[in-house]
């Protein structure tokens, strides 16, 4: 069974990289998962810090909204795309 975690993302540029990284480390006890990152819109480099993340990982998948949608779509989005 994949685990799929989605997780929804606003102006988080200072939470991003170490979410990214626990999240990370804690799924590496799995064999078949996948991290989705729904930027919401954000401002600030939270997009660009995540796709930085995921060029390394092939578990990290980032996506973003064109602007601010809120939170339930942005989830909305992570469950289309997931495949967990």
């Amino acid at each position: 069974m994949k685990i799929s975690v989605i997780i929804p993302m606003y102006n988080e540029e200072d939470n991003v990289l170490r979410t990214l990284v626990e999240v990370n480390r804690v799924l590496n006890d799995y064999d078949n998962y996948e991290i989705l990152v729904v930027d919401d819109g954000s401002t600030d480099e939270t997009f660009r810090l995540a796709e930085e993340f995921a060029s390394d990982n092939s578990h990290v998948h980032v996506y973003k909204q064109p602007v601010n949608m809120g939170m339930g779509r942005a989830l909305r989005t992570g469950f289309e795309k997931s495949d967990g």
